[in-house]
């Protein structure tokens, strides 16, 4: 899947504020404060999909010029994402969380 139809995907199911969504849609992620962000981890079963899971999601942040910050240790990587401008979490972190769920998916799914 192509990280362009990924995205699309995302922006067409996306409706409504977003921020405004029940705290569910977050049961993976979570929101700590100072500043408020969103952080989680992921872990993979080989360090090669680990790999693979950051060139995708470092080709989606260049692509949309949102950046978190990303730590790799062995087959975790962790992640916590939010708007530096105004040190909170926005729409684009939302977008970017759903993103970073998707490519896991889809690299767990492919180590299979």
């Amino acid at each position: 899947m192509q990280l362009v139809h990924l995205m699309d995907k995302y922006f067409q199911e996306a409706s409504g504020n977003l921020l405004n969504e029940s705290a569910d849609r977050f049961v993976e992620w979570k929101k700590i404060c100072s500043p408020t962000r969103l952080i989680k981890d992921y872990h993979f079963s080989t360090r090669q999909a680990a790999l693979e899971f950051l060139r995708q999601l470092f080709l989606f942040e260049d692509e949309f010029n949102h950046h978190g910050r990303v730590a790799l240790q062995n087959k975790d990587v962790r992640i916590e994402v939010y708007t530096h401008d105004i040190d909170d979490v926005t729409e684009l972190d939302i977008d970017y969380s759903r993103v970073a769920d998707q490519i896991y998916l889809d690299v767990s799914e492919y180590e299979k």
